[in-house]
């Protein structure tokens, strides 16, 4: 890794940081950005920026090491209960694991889907 990569992971990671920041104040974007003097613009290319490398790295590779240890412990198995008769294609997908649950709507963005993968992948 080169100095400009070095630069541009720390740039990621502190901007991973202001990001949870601001969801966890309850603020929208207009009025944390705002508050902290950051542009709207910014937020969003960070943003777009920090999504983009979390859907980079869920593509899971034999060659990639600190992936080999997750892929080598073998299947796991899931119970899938089928929908009741009465049901109506199109409600969306239900996953649960444990005590985590996750609906996801038939509308949801392709990009949110895959990252609400990755983050139940790398829990």
């Amino acid at each position: 890794m080169n100095a400009r990569e070095a630069k541009r992971q720390i740039k990621i990671k502190e901007w991973k940081e202001l990001i949870l920041a601001r969801e966890s104040s309850g603020l929208s974007i207009e009025k944390w950005c705002k508050q902290n003097n950051v542009s709207r613009d910014r937020y969003f290319y960070w943003q777009r920026i920090i999504r983009n490398t979390a859907c980079e790295n869920m593509l899971v590779s034999t060659d990639r090491p600190e992936l080999q240890e997750y892929t080598s412990e073998g299947p796991e198995f899931a119970r899938i209960t089928l929908a009741p008769e009465n049901h109506t294609a199109g409600e969306g997908i239900s996953i649960r694991i444990r005590d985590l649950s996750v609906d996801i709507s038939p509308t949801a963005n392709n990009n949110h889907v895959r990252m609400v993968l990755e983050a139940i992948t790398h829990a």
